[in-house]
Parts: C-alpha cells; sequence; structure tokens
C-alpha cells in the first residue's frame, strides 16, 4: 500500500515538474518569438527615441531595428539632432551600430556587452562660450 501510494506520488511529482518546465520554455520561446516582430522591433525603436528626447534637447531619429533581440541589435541609419531654442543641428549620423551581449551573463543578471561596432560615424562638434566641448545638454526637470 506505502509503495502504491509512493508511486503515484512520484509519478505525479514527475509530471507536475515536466508540465511546468513545458510552460517556461514555451513561455520562453513566444517571447522571443515576439521580440523577432517588426511591430515589437519598431515599439522599441520608438522607446530609445522618446527616451533621448525627454533626457537630452535633442532628436534621436532610428532608421531600422533589427538583430536577434535581445542577444544582439542592430541600429540602421541613425541621427542625432540637437534641438537647441534657436536652432536645430545634427550632432551625430552612423550607418549601422551593432551590439551584441553575453546570454551566460544575461541568464546571471548581468549585461556584458562582447562585441560593439559603429560604421561611418559623423560627428559634429561646438564648443560653448567657455570652450568646452558639448554634444548634448540635459533636460532640467
Amino acid at each position: 500500500m506505502f509503495f502504491r501510494w509512493l508511486h503515484k506520488s512520484w509519478k505525479y511529482f514527475w509530471g507536475i515538474l515536466f508540465s511546468l518546465l513545458l510552460i517556461i520554455l514555451f513561455v520562453a520561446v513566444a517571447t522571443l518569438g515576439l521580440l523577432q516582430l517588426d511591430t515589437t522591433q519598431n515599439y522599441l525603436a520608438d522607446r530609445i527615441e522618446e527616451q533621448i528626447e525627454q533626457t537630452y534637447k535633442a532628436d534621436l531619429s532610428i532608421g531600422e531595428l533589427d538583430g536577434f533581440l535581445p542577444f544582439q541589435v542592430n541600429l540602421h541609419d541613425v541621427a542625432l539632432v540637437s534641438k537647441d531654442s534657436t536652432t536645430q543641428d545634427t550632432v551625430a549620423t552612423v550607418s549601422q551600430i551593432s551590439s551584441s551581449i553575453d546570454v551566460w551573463g544575461l541568464l546571471q543578471n548581468q549585461v556584458s556587452i562582447t562585441g560593439f561596432t559603429v560604421d561611418r560615424p559623423r560627428l559634429w562638434l561646438h564648443s560653448n562660450a567657455e570652450g568646452r566641448m558639448m554634444m548634448l545638454d540635459r533636460r532640467i526637470k
């Protein structure tokens, strides 16, 4: 009687554990799949642009965001335009920015960039009245 109960309990335990692992695997694969959709990548590019606009007096324009998110990100046709109160000046343009992160480090809650490339960057720097080189001014909150 005891061995029969132990056998049933053991069978239920492994059934529940296997079901939970399948659910976790399904959620992980679905999340990775959703990150590869153009709609999701466009949303992420818009959020990056909005964050820069809220933090700095500048407009960021990302032509296209692609790659195997979240492990590799490619930004194409990136332009950064400074929005001063009187003028708009292009600060930087980049043909492509690519970055990749360490997957194992990501699983350990550590973001470690393993590769970063910038193709055809063009920067325009200006000095302020004090002679200091300034790219962007922060927004005062």
